[in-house]
């Protein structure tokens, strides 16, 4: 990448699309698409949703598709 040194730590920011089924959002990580921000010291903190909107706690074997 393009304007990063080698061990500057970054943030990326990754943006979900998903499918909402039975009350929660399931993410569908096959086309991740993720922003470098830049160095972390100048970089916002972005908004994220907590693990349960993201239905992070969920097993794999439990998705719907």
């Amino acid at each position: 990448l393009e304007g990063i040194r080698e061990g500057q730590r970054v943030k990326v920011v990754f943006a979900l699309e998903g499918r909402e089924y039975d009350g929660r959002f399931w993410p569908d990580v096959t086309g991740l698409k993720a922003t470098v921000l830049g160095d972390t010291a100048k970089a916002p903190e972005p908004a994220v949703p907590d693990a349960e909107t993201l239905g992070a706690d969920a097993a794999e074997d439990d998705m719907p598709f």
